[in-house]
């Protein structure tokens, strides 16, 4: 077997599904240690788990997952939290899984870090999982669905449907539409189904954010529960898209600590384009003290700029009428890839400083706003 390099844009994602699994994580457990809610098991699912690492030893997302929940249950006072942790990890490949599991066996984990392994197709392996959690009354579940390889097995949107029957369930997903785009005139079998297309439609160009919009639309209109999706671009250097990175879940909180992740991982760019050169960090005449610094700038930079952006759409939304917080929060969560942290000290008030909107109330989120003609 041989073990896949490391790319830069494997190296980035890797970056947002850490923020984003400590995030889920400790909210996980602090929730369950305050309030005693019943749910008992936290379900991780990897289903295109790979060998666990990469050809310079590399952590992959089996070995990135397990280490965030070792080390946040180590860190948590109680120690007897009733809580499991089910890791599900699959990979077609068997020789992979092998691998990984091998890897795993070095580790020493949490005995309340329970794992599962198979080698089966990544839809095989979705229906067993959703099977086995369904008789758990009380779960809390996150699949991250990552082919690196699309042609050996496209994830149908069946299987998508079936994770997101369960309320207590999130996706990432790995949306390859840069395989679509090469593929689909030669292969259109296996991609008319999941983007619901007609046949006399499939020889019709189409770019990598076209499909994506495709499939998450269709997505919304195929559930019947209220969903929340938030796309995240991966870029070549020529500026063509490889993937979306695709956050899908029921709740809103969970939506907004994603996109909290998104501004975290992205120093206020919302898309990813790779350098040509992983190490480029290396290769700078600055030291990492004023590499950071200057990352720091620029971060400031990009927020501010994009933060303007919102506040023009709030003025284009809301021109003439007036609205209360609760009305503008929703909109910016369900709407924008902005959080709550961008809308009071950043956008509302500078607006009103600024004479575009009047603020009628003392306190911040019981005001009326009246945004001006």
């Amino acid at each position: 077997m041989i073990l896949d390099v490391y790319k830069e844009q494997t190296e980035h994602k890797h970056k947002y599904l850490r923020a984003y699994l400590a995030t889920w994580f400790k909210i996980l457990i602090s929730h369950k240690t305050i309030t005693n809610e019943k749910y008992n098991q936290i379900i991780y699912v990897d289903s295109f788990s790979n060998a666990g690492e990469y050809t310079k030893h590399e952590k992959g997302s089996p070995l990135i997952a397990l280490e965030i929940f070792n080390n946040i249950l180590k860190a948590e006072k109680n120690k007897k939290l009733d809580i499991e942790v089910k890791c599900y990890f699959n990979d077609y490949d068997k020789t992979r899984v092998e691998y990984l599991e091998e890897l795993i066996n070095k580790e020493s984990f949490d005995r309340r870090i329970k794992i599962k392994y198979n080698a089966i197709t990544a839809n095989e392996h979705i229906v067993e999982v959703m099977k086995e959690i369904k008789k758990y009354s009380s779960k809390k579940a996150l699949f991250f669905i990552d082919p690196y390889s699309v042609a050996d097995d496209v994830v149908s949107l069946e299987s998508l449907k079936l994770i997101l029957e369960n309320n207590d369930t999130e996706i990432i997903f790995n949306h390859m539409v840069s395989d679509v785009v090469r593929n689909i005139k030669n292969y259109p079998e296996k991609y008319e189904t999941f983007y619901q297309l007609e046949k006399n439609t499939l020889n019709i160009p189409k770019k990598g954010k076209e499909f994506n919009d495709i499939f998450t639309n269709n997505l919304k209109k195929e559930i019947n529960k209220e969903i929340y999706i938030a796309s995240y671009e991966f870029l070549n250097t020529k500026n063509v898209t490889i993937y979306f990175l695709v956050f899908i879940t029921h709740h809103p909180t969970g939506y907004e600590k994603m996109k909290e992740a998104i501004w975290k991982v992205s120093d206020g760019e919302l898309y990813h384009k790779n350098t040509g050169n992983k190490n480029c960090e290396n290769l700078s005449l600055f030291s990492n003290e004023d590499n950071t610094k200057l990352k720091q700038e620029k971060r400031a930079i990009n927020i501010k700029n994009k933060v303007e952006d919102l506040k023009g759409i709030l003025i284009q939304k809301f021109r003439g009428k007036e609205v209360n917080y609760e009305e503008i929060y929703e909109f910016v969560l369900k709407y924008t890839i902005f959080t709550k942290g961008h809308i009071q000290q950043k956008t509302l008030s500078p607006l009103e400083k600024e004479g575009k909107l009047i603020r009628i109330g003392t306190n911040i989120s019981n005001s009326i706003y009246k945004f001006k003609e």
